[in-house]
């Protein structure tokens, strides 16, 4: 089904969207081949990136981030895939924009399988940028290959590689994937969107054992949520309760990032510093 989804977004890109989206596995900084016996013990800095890929625009994006910054939550996700969406509807003319958006997400609870995705989802409807809005997560057990391979691509090379620095990782990552994905440090505002949505939204529960979402205007123009249990299920059961108590107004808050201790940063860079370059300084950390 998901390939299905994929290739109609590939053939028919004015009509729908398609996007997957997921979180690589941390790496860590200075990264250093072979690994000194010396830095067994020391904490070194986690870094990471999400992986979009939008299958209709052939687009591919890698956001780098460094996990100390953020809570990866609710939060992080929706503000990562709101920027992407608005940035990839924004690359295409107004009369030629798609009008369905599907979307692939991880069924881990901080990056998708959350009230907070739906409710983002309902929005995304309330204000028109697509009629409706179909979610899919995966069952247990199973994987999703292209963007599996997209992060592999990274992870192979870079255990072998010398890096000292984000902007190094960045700079390797681009040398490795050409022109073909858009890659970047988070550039964006992380927004509280948890806390907006208590204003407006009703809570929700019972989605955490369902596997496919449906967002659409209901009969009083209002967002509507459905449900399967699983994707393959042929029928949608909609959800009596609605998604909004009201209109939402206003707009989510900024949340500040939190950086990486001084301390931390001076005891890394003191511990590795006869493996690293001259070059390397406190402010690239």
């Amino acid at each position: 089904m998901y390939r299905q989804r994929t290739d109609i977004a590939i053939k028919q890109p004015f009509l729908k969207m398609s996007v997957i989206t997921d979180k690589s596995g941390s790496f860590q900084l200075p990264q250093y081949h072979p690994m000194p016996k010396e830095w067994a013990n020391i904490n070194l800095v986690q870094a990471s990136f999400v992986g979009f890929i939008n299958h209709g625009l052939n687009k591919k994006e890698l956001v780098f981030f460094k996990e100390s910054d953020y809570i990866a939550d609710a939060d992080f996700y929706v503000s990562l895939l709101f920027n992407h969406l608005k940035e990839s509807l924004l690359s295409i003319q107004p009369q030629n924009r798609p009008t369905t958006l599907y979307l692939q997400v991880d069924n881990s609870a901080a990056e998708g399988k959350n009230q907070y995705l739906l409710q983002f989802a309902a929005l995304l409807v309330h204000h028109e940028w697509f009629e409706e809005v179909y979610i899919h997560y995966l069952q247990p057990g199973h994987t999703h290959e292209d963007i599996d391979r997209l992060f592999q691509l990274f992870h192979t090379h870079f255990q072998w590689k010398v890096i000292e620095t984000m902007d190094e990782a960045i700079t390797f990552a681009q040398s490795i994937y050409h022109k073909d994905v858009y890659i970047h440090e988070l550039k964006w505002p992380i927004l509280s969107w948890k806390k907006w949505f208590l204003a407006f939204c009703t809570s929700m529960s019972g989605h955490k054992d369902k596997y496919a979402f449906w967002l659409k205007k209901g009969l009083d123009g209002t967002p509507t949520l459905l449900f399967k249990q699983k994707s393959l299920d042929e029928q949608w059961i909609e959800v009596e309760e609605s998604v909004f108590s009201h209109a939402p107004s206003g707009h989510p808050i900024a949340i500040q990032p939190s950086p990486i201790p001084r301390e931390l940063i001076t005891t890394v860079l003191n511990k590795t510093s006869k493996f690293l370059s001259e070059k390397v300084s406190f402010v690239q950390y």
